[in-house]
């Protein structure tokens, strides 16, 4: 299934960040959100949640990647895409227009207010 991985670095005030999402499909027909998240080299935080469509999956997704877009207002730097697996197709489906400027390093620290809901 699709996953993202980005990280977040700033050397200078000893910031260095990853946050991982990773699609599945679980038990009963439902959709899996898993969330790890934490500084790199130590070990990560999970979350997980379950959606009954992927219609709800994609939104979750969709705002959990806007605030990490938003990073450069919280901590002074951007996420950038370590990794990615799946299909570009899957990417696409489940991350919409934010993986694929991830992936193209489009965004810029400005852009996470413009993109689509």
């Amino acid at each position: 299934m699709p996953s993202i991985t980005m990280r977040a670095s700033l050397p200078e005030k000893n910031l260095d960040r990853d946050y991982s999402i990773v699609v599945q499909k679980g038990l009963f027909n439902l959709w899996v959100v898993n969330v790890f998240y934490g500084k790199w080299g130590t070990a990560c935080r999970k979350l997980q949640y379950s959606f009954e469509t992927q219609e709800q999956g994609q939104k979750f997704i969709k705002k959990t990647l806007r605030k990490r877009l938003a990073s450069y207002k919280r901590i002074g730097c951007s996420y950038q895409p370590v990794n990615t697996n799946g299909t570009t197709q899957d990417l696409d489906f489940w991350f919409g227009n934010c993986a694929s400027a991830i992936l193209n390093d489009t965004i810029t620290h400005n852009d996470a207010d413009v993109l689509p809901t």
